[in-house]
């Protein structure tokens, strides 16, 4: 599989603005056009299935949105185990449901887990999956707008069904779930409460230790440079821009062999529009499997 590379810090910035959930595996163009190709499964057709989030204007992800508003009985706040949980651990939680990034699931063991709560009916397991394959599926929680996206990859074993196809990937699509994401710390996927500043110091606290952007212009996007620079942040700020702006991102490896059998090494990435509300964490780039496996979010 192809890496899709950072073309500038701009770009990986306004991968914040696209929150909608349209993930990437490869070079920008070319992985669009797989999507593209590829059947989106939703469940429900009033989904935000078809829901477009320009990349350049990061507060529209609210705009668009029909509803960030959970309906009454459908309310979240983070748990106790995501606020204490360590960013290594790869925990994702998504309304009240805490997932693991980096391929610890399959696509059979969410519909069993998780069939009564969201719409797998739309999902077809016998479809055929080999070493090349991606599926982007996305399940509503039954009765509710409330979207998210299972960003599939091919089965542990190289070959299989859609059941077996491992979860490589959750993420919100838009609308009550965007509001309702936190990554470990219970820091919100929309985290206006943050900034640039005191994430710099949250890095610090947590032992990161400060490094320079291992993939300069956006070039050499690679799992050995994930690897090399584990344990390790960067920040960068452009107050000079008519919209000012800073980047933080960090690399964790997670401390257990996923269903590939390997550790997965991931990326966060935080940016600050400085407006006090346009301010965004969220997993950025996985590396889950060979080393060609590197899955970036956006």
């Amino acid at each position: 599989m192809n890496i899709r590379n950072i073309t500038s810090m701009a770009a990986a910035l306004c991968i914040c603005a696209a929150m909608a959930g349209c993930g990437n595996t490869n070079g920008s163009s070319d992985q669009a056009a797989e999507k593209t190709a590829e059947t989106t499964i939703a469940a429900e057709t009033d989904s935000f299935a078809g829901a477009e989030y320009e990349e350049d204007a990061p507060i529209a992800e609210a705009d668009n949105a029909e509803s960030t508003e959970a309906p009454a009985g459908l309310e979240f706040s983070p748990t106790d185990e995501i606020i204490n949980a360590d960013l290594a651990s790869g925990y994702i939680q998504i309304g009240d449901d805490i997932f693991r990034e980096g391929g610890y699931m399959t696509v059979g063991e969410f519909i069993a887990q998780y069939g009564e709560k969201y719409d797998c009916s739309g999902i077809d397991t016998s479809t055929e999956a080999g070493e090349e394959f991606t599926r982007f599926i996305e399940v509503t929680r039954f009765g509710t707008d409330f979207t998210i996206e299972l960003v599939c990859k091919a089965p542990a074993a190289g070959s299989g069904t859609l059941a077996d196809a491992v979860i490589v990937s959750f993420e919100h699509e838009g609308g009550i779930a965007f509001e309702n994401t936190w990554l470990p710390g219970g820091i919100g996927n929309h985290c206006a409460d943050r900034n640039y500043d005191g994430m710099i110091s949250y890095m610090q606290e947590k032992g990161f230790t400060e490094t320079e952007d291992p993939f300069p212009n956006g070039s050499g996007l690679s799992a050995s440079k994930m690897k090399e620079h584990v344990g390790t942040y960067y920040g960068y700020q452009d107050l000079e821009n008519i919209t000012p702006y800073g980047l933080i991102q960090c690399f964790v490896q997670i401390d257990e062999e996923n269903l590939y059998g390997v550790k997965p090494v991931l990326t966060y990435a935080f940016s600050d529009y400085m407006d006090g509300d346009t301010v965004y964490f969220h997993p950025n780039n996985y590396y889950y499997g060979n080393d060609s496996d590197i899955y970036s979010w956006g």
